[in-house]
């Protein structure tokens, strides 16, 4: 879930999730910090900046980041357009549970790709699999 812009309670917490995020690379601080420069709330909207929060949470494992970041490269938002990509960020949050549309946001990138770029996709997959709870 994104941070609501009308929480006043999230943006006064915004200086306690940086540093949570930063000094102590905890995932779902850099989950929210992702969804707060996504939304612009508490700071200068910035789709690279919540793709990078995202990354490094989704790397940790962080289902919720993993769908963030499906959707971002299946539609090209604060990256360029990857389907691969989006196919395995998607395939990991589904996995662990079908949030938010999860399962067809992988239908619908299942549908535009390739057979070699499925293949790649499940490359992706196996190397980040094992940080996930599957």
């Amino acid at each position: 879930m994104i941070p609501d812009s009308e929480d006043s309670a999230s943006f006064d917490l915004l200086p306690i999730w940086r540093k949570l995020a930063e000094e102590r690379g905890w995932a779902l601080a850099q989950y929210w910090l992702g969804g707060h420069y996504f939304m612009g709330d508490g700071v200068e909207q910035d789709y690279e900046e919540a793709v990078r929060w995202w990354t490094l949470s989704a790397e940790q494992g962080d289902e919720f980041s993993a769908r963030e970041l499906g959707d971002c490269y299946l539609y090209g938002t604060g990256v360029n357009r990857d389907l691969p990509q989006a196919y395995a960020w998607l395939w990991l949050s589904v996995a662990v549970r079908d949030m938010h549309g999860g399962r067809d946001a992988f239908k619908e990138c299942e549908k535009l790709m390739s057979a070699e770029e499925i293949s790649e996709a499940k490359v992706k997959i196996q190397r980040l699999k094992p940080k996930f709870s599957i």
